[in-house]
């Protein structure tokens, strides 16, 4: 299976992310299993050997510094995935029930039907707006959150610790990694709407995005109950 790392989605206004680590999990019996790593090239670009299908993938690029992007593919790998801050915006928010310390866990048909919802937000093998989302009002808050995250990955000096800031929920823990970050803006969409949404004109790689504040950062999507209140 190839990759590529980068940072935006679309040919004018890419950069590759050279030395990101890459770590290919699956999620078979409800815990992921390292299934493959690599590391990037100057192009952002990797190989890992694709491992029997056995559960549910996803890929994590770690770039140092508590900036990780993630990718959710599904029970079948593609021959080549894109890991940007759009698919990362998308894993996210379709597996938030299921993620536990940057991690998924949990039911691999709950999983599965997560990475179905982020497959119509995003393309997993070209990292671009899937066909199917159209120009929603869900796609164009994705896009924001997306270059929210690409602050983050252009000048994490001057962004990281203003977002970990932001993302830090009400008498919660602050986040140390961006996907802990989304993590806690999906769960608490309504929270610093205000100063997150400027953040995000910081670096718009991403548009059409949205033109005002939400009144939340919520997605659109739905996923199988995954069975326990405590992580819905």
């Amino acid at each position: 299976m190839k990759g590529v790392v980068q940072s935006g989605g679309t040919t004018g206004n890419v950069l590759p992310l050279n030395q990101a680590r890459v770590t290919l999990y699956d999620v078979a019996s409800g815990w992921p299993a390292v299934a493959g790593e690599a590391k990037t090239d100057r192009n952002g670009a990797f190989t890992i050997e694709p491992p029997s299908p056995s559960g549910i993938f996803y890929a994590t690029a770690n770039l140092g510094g508590g900036v990780v992007l993630m990718a959710l593919l599904g029970p079948e790998l593609p021959a080549a995935i894109t890991i940007n801050e759009l698919t990362t915006v998308a894993a996210v928010h379709c597996a938030a029930p299921f993620i536990e310390r940057r991690k998924l866990e949990g039911d691999p048909a709950g999983l599965r039907a997560a990475a179905a919802t982020s497959a119509t937000l995003v393309d997993a093998e070209t990292g671009q707006s899937s066909p199917d989302a159209g120009e929603t009002d869900t796609l164009r808050v994705a896009r924001s959150l997306a270059n929210v995250l690409a602050s983050c990955v252009r000048d994490p000096n001057a962004a990281r610790d203003l977002v970990f800031d932001l993302a830090t929920p009400p008498g919660g823990r602050r986040p140390s990694d961006t996907i802990s970050a989304l993590h806690n803006i999906a769960r608490h969409p309504s929270h610093h709407t205000g100063e997150i949404f400027a953040q995000s004109k910081v670096a718009p790689l991403y548009e059409p995005a949205l033109i005002s504040p939400p009144e939340s950062w919520t997605l659109s999507v739905n996923t199988n109950d995954p069975g326990d209140e405590a992580r819905a």
